[in-house]
């Protein structure tokens, strides 16, 4: 019969940064809300965060991530289309005051800076077919 085997909490959390190219404290945080959610089985440990099983662990790790959300500029791009309804971008709106009005719709895009603005408005407008910069037909 195999034996149980239990990893510290620092090592799971050090696979994790590893394994995953993240800062210690995201790892940190990877183990501890798998363990809340019950992804991982656990114990309490003697050196400061749970113990988890290996078994469990090395599945967990290796299972495939769910997709990120949409980049930035690609959000934007979408609250674009729905507040100029598919049209241009008006040259006169000042970058500044779009930029307010897109963190309205969505405080998740804060921080915003101009640079995406700028080119997510760039990449929407030659999207569209009367761009007259537009590559498409």
């Amino acid at each position: 019969m195999e034996r149980v085997r239990w990893l510290s909490f620092q090592l799971a959390a050090e696979e994790v940064e590893r394994r995953r190219g993240c800062s210690w404290g995201a790892a940190q945080k990877a183990v501890l809300d798998a363990c809340k959610s019950g992804k991982l089985k656990w114990r309490n440990g003697s050196q400061g965060g749970p113990d988890v099983l290996d078994v469990h662990f090395w599945h967990w790790l290796d299972k495939p991530r769910p997709k990120p959300q949409p980049k930035k500029r690609s959000r934007v791009k979408t609250y674009l289309a729905e507040m100029f309804h598919n049209q241009r971008v008006p040259g006169d709106y000042s970058r500044k005051d779009l930029r307010g009005d897109l963190l309205k719709r969505d405080k998740s895009l804060y921080p915003l800076d101009d640079g995406t603005v700028k080119s997510a408005v760039d990449e929407y407008n030659r999207s569209i077919r009367n761009d007259p910069k537009s590559d498409v037909g």
